[in-house]
């Protein structure tokens, strides 16, 4: 199977060539690009067993090709239905969500409360950060990059204020930026990009609930 996204931009220097694939290599100007985009990209389409190539001519744009192998009929039977393997839910848990996007935020919780849980929904890092001191939780679900408070300032006030420690879980579209794929890594903290898989998202909050005892 492949695909094939092509543009009319300058094209790339042949000086760059397959460089473009390796991590931290970008053409935009400094704070626009973080170089990691092509990198992750080829290296997903190489886990599954394909890649990513492309051709240029510079002045005529460049053209960037995608392939993967088929499944056989055999491997998508054996893969199944992710929705029969779904986790239970964990009712009575008490979960703070914070996203500046108040769609995704309203989104998080009404999840949360179809599965009998109790989630408390702000839309800044200071209130969920004046909350984290004012309550206990099992989890914390926040984006990473908000105005004020950023995900980070709210994971460190959990890990240096709120007894006992809750989950967490970040929600972000900035998986791209380096700042906070460093961030991400060094936290150890499980994360979701957006836009976000309900399916996903119900998942990985029933798992990360269920491997915790609840608040008093």
């Amino acid at each position: 199977v492949s695909l094939e996204v092509e543009d009319n931009g300058p094209g790339v220097p042949a000086e760059l060539g397959e460089k473009i694939f390796q991590p931290f290599v970008t053409t935009k100007e400094v704070g626009r690009g973080t170089g990691l985009g092509l990198s992750i990209c080829r290296q997903i389409a190489q886990d599954h067993g394909g890649d990513v190539t492309f051709r240029s001519r510079l002045g005529e744009g460049t053209t960037f090709r995608l392939e993967l192998p088929q499944a056989s009929p055999a491997e998508v039977e054996e893969a199944g239905d992710p929705l029969e393997e779904s986790l239970p839910s964990v009712p009575g848990r008490r979960v703070l969500v914070v996203d500046d996007e108040r769609e995704i935020a309203d989104m998080i919780g009404r999840v949360l409360r179809e599965d009998g849980d109790e989630a408390d929904v702000v839309y800044e890092g200071k209130d969920a950060i004046r909350l984290l001191g004012e309550k206990r939780y099992d989890l914390v679900v926040s984006d990473m990059e908000m105005e004020g408070a950023r995900g980070s300032d709210v994971h460190q006030a959990a890990l240096n204020g709120a007894k006992p420690i809750p989950s967490f879980l970040f929600v972000t579209g900035d998986i791209l930026t380096a700042k906070v794929i460093r961030y991400i890594g060094d936290s150890g903290v499980p994360f979701l990009g957006k836009p976000v898989d309900l399916h996903d998202l119900r998942q990985m909050i029933r798992k990360l609930l269920g491997a915790v005892q609840p608040v008093s």
